[in-house]
């Protein structure tokens, strides 16, 4: 089991305070951590036994809402805990212990959902008397008392927080003859050793490390932090016969669902129609159970068992969906994958606790094709976007296959609007439009509109609508079968009516077009610089194609000038065009970096930048009718077609052109 799960998890909920004389001068961070003790020891069979004692310091409300209770979750079929020690130490000294009610062991939400997961449970500890420079002391022991992989054992552990830590000691107790291979990040520190019989002791002290800022679209704390992870795993082909061996009992399917496959496949034409007949019957029709990987152990349910309660975690899910494809004779294979929740995997240290999630891999034409049937609203052959560019492991016969999944293109995850509008000369707006979501977006609309009421799905079409045309009214909407993963694409066909669409004087209509805004990009790069990479989690591109046609007796007079733009992020173009009394407008906008550099950031924040600002651009109509009576001699001739920058400053020069 990934011991940092168990760390983290209790940091994240809760931590605890030591006596302090004084209030830490800086309280923004709602508490610091004065010791991040753990005592980590194994022994030759691989069993582990955890010992952690926090002291945290709270400064303010925010902290005593953050860590006021602790939280420490553990397995009651693999691992004994005991708490040692729970006490708040009040600024003046004094040492309120919690009540015998304030300790309560409690099943998580997933276990009420699904009782074959009840062996996971909480251990909680609701901390009393906390005021700001209170102090929260607490310690436990957590004993496996059932080796995962006898014989070999793996840990990890990190130093840093985001909240300061004045104090962090990791302190590895193994055998000699034992020693496993560590590996130190962020951090370059030689441990002090000690040794007594038959064991020897490396011990790591940290001080004053300053907090990881918690930046939005940032890498997981595991990437950034100061960090200690260790494995005996000799290899990675340990690690996959290891779970080989673990799973192929379970992969058995037994009648029931040899009988549902063949039914699910009967009218199929070709392997991959297969593929997804029976990947979305397990997508759609088994209930996801979000148990991280190995935090209930690493051996999955019976696929028959799977099957018939329907539901399961993520191990549970690729086993049925193997056992089913298999029963067709479809070659598909377990893939441990490390999502991007946690650090890529390490090619350099074998363990099980690299992973925290299981998809499948299949065999077609000879390249492997990854499906992560937890993400119901993700087509077969897609992926969302925290499997896309991991490092894993692909189990084939109880051989190790490393290989990557792949970050999909810009392309294949796009936004497309295509809109036709007529404009009428008291500036009212009215048309039809599409909304085209493909890849991503599709996966986040379709995810959106399934767990929607029909209510709440028109509410959302009417905001998305406004975002491009304030105050219209959505006169009509049909929204393709969402439902459906054989459509791939998620489509809206919309009809909206707007009033007050252009500004309007005696002589002129002027309007901005009724392009999507991009306004919410403006949030997503708001800071100026940054500590980590920016993490989108896939490419995209934004497509925009309107038509706007003018109302009777009106010329376009002023029309935005073609731009493009190109950086080492991606792109913008927004192209105009008129044909007759039409006005095209086509605008792209493209990421194509999932994961933004820090010396690109800027980049990044640029491009945004300007597509906000350029869809604010004017365009301006007039009558045509004043064209002719009031407008003379070459700024007439200037007029007939739109103008040029150059041409709008020196048209602005002349007295001729004040109507404008």
């Amino acid at each position: 089991m990934c011991r940092v799960r168990v760390k983290l998890a209790i940091i994240f909920f809760c931590l605890l305070f030591w006596p302090s004389i004084t209030l830490a001068k800086d309280n923004s961070y709602g508490a610091i951590i004065l010791l991040d003790e753990v005592k980590n020891s194994f022994d030759a069979q691989g069993r582990e036994v955890w010992y952690e004692h926090e002291l945290i310091q709270v400064l303010n409300q925010k902290g005593i809402q953050e860590f006021g209770e602790v939280v420490i979750p553990f397995s009651t079929k693999y691992q004994r805990l005991k708490v040692l020690k729970a006490v708040t130490i009040l600024p003046n000294g004094q040492r309120v212990k919690p009540a015998k009610n304030a300790y309560n062991i409690v099943s998580p939400p997933f276990v009420m959902q699904a009782p074959i997961y009840s062996d996971i449970k909480y251990q909680t500890v609701s901390m009393p008397a906390l005021c700001p420079g209170a102090v929260i002391e607490y310690a436990y022991e957590l004993r496996t008392i059932k080796s995962y992989m006898p014989g070999q054992f793996w840990a990890k552990n990190i130093f840093q927080q985001e909240y300061p830590v004045k104090r962090a000691i990791y302190a590895l107790s193994v055998p000699k003859s034992k020693i496993p291979k560590i590996i130190l990040k962020h951090i370059h520190l030689r441990p002090k050793k000690e040794v007594r019989g038959d064991q020897i002791t490396f011990i790591w002290e940290v001080q004053n490390l300053p907090a990881i800022d918690a930046e939005p679209y940032a890498p997981p704390l595991e990437e950034l932090a100061a960090s200690i992870a260790l494995s005996t795993v000799p290899s990675w082909d340990k690690v996959a016969r290891w779970y080989y061996d673990l799973a192929k009992d379970a992969l058995k399917p037994d009648i029931a669902i040899k009988k549902k496959a063949k039914e699910l496949t009967k009218d199929c034409k070709d392997e991959w129609a297969k593929i997804k007949a029976i990947y979305n019957y397990v997508a759609q029709n088994i209930r996801y159970v979000g148990v991280e990987f190995g935090i209930n152990g690493y051996k999955p349910h019976p696929a028959s068992q799977i099957f018939r309660l329907r539901y399961g975690d993520c191990k549970d899910h690729s086993t049925l969906l193997i056992a089913m494809l298999r029963s067709v004779g479809i070659k598909a294979y377990a893939v441990l994958i490390p999502t991007t929740e946690i650090a890529n995997l390490n090619e350099r240290l074998p363990m099980p606790g690299a992973f925290d999630h299981e998809i499948t891999a299949v065999l077609v034409h000879g390249k492997y094709i990854f499906l992560d049937s937890t993400a119901e609203s993700t087509p077969c052959g897609q992926l969302p976007p925290s499997d896309q560019g991991r490092r894993v492991l692909l189990v084939k016969d109880g051989k190790a296959i490393l290989t990557t999944t792949p970050i999909f293109g810009p392309k294949a995850n796009q936004e497309i609007y295509k809109a036709r509008f007529w404009l009428d000369a008291e500036g009212a707006l009215k048309g039809t439009g599409k909304l085209v979501y493909t890849g991503v977006y599709a996966m986040f609309r379709r995810e959106q509109f399934i767990h929607m009421t029909a209510q709440q799905r028109q509410r959302t079409i009417e905001k998305i609508i406004n975002n491009f045309s304030p105050g219209a009214r959505l006169l009509g909407m049909e929204i393709s079968p969402y439902q459906d993963l054989n459509q791939s694409n998620v489509r809206v066909g919309f009809r909206i009516k707007d009033d007050a669409y252009a500004t309007r004087t005696a002589h002129l209509l002027s309007f901005h077009p009724p392009l999507p805004s991009f306004s919410h990009l403006i949030s997503l790069v708001a800071a100026a610089k940054r500590h980590y990479p920016y993490r989108l989690g896939y490419c995209l591109r934004k497509v925009a194609e309107v038509e706007i046609h003018l109302p009777q007796g009106y010329r376009c007079i002023f029309l935005p000038e073609d731009y493009r733009y190109t950086n080492d992020v991606g792109r913008l173009e927004i192209r105009w065009r008129k044909k007759g009394d039409v006005i095209i407008c086509h605008e792209v906008l493209e990421v194509s970096q999932a994961e933004i550099p820090v010396d690109k950031y800027a980049q990044l924040r640029h491009l945004f930048t300007l597509a906000v600002k350029l869809n604010r651009n004017q365009v301006i109509i007039l009558k045509k009718t004043l064209l002719a009576k009031r407008v003379k001699g070459p700024v007439q001739e200037a007029l007939r077609s739109p103008l040029t920058a150059h041409q709008r400053q020196e048209c602005g020069q002349r007295d001729e052109c004040a109507v404008l």
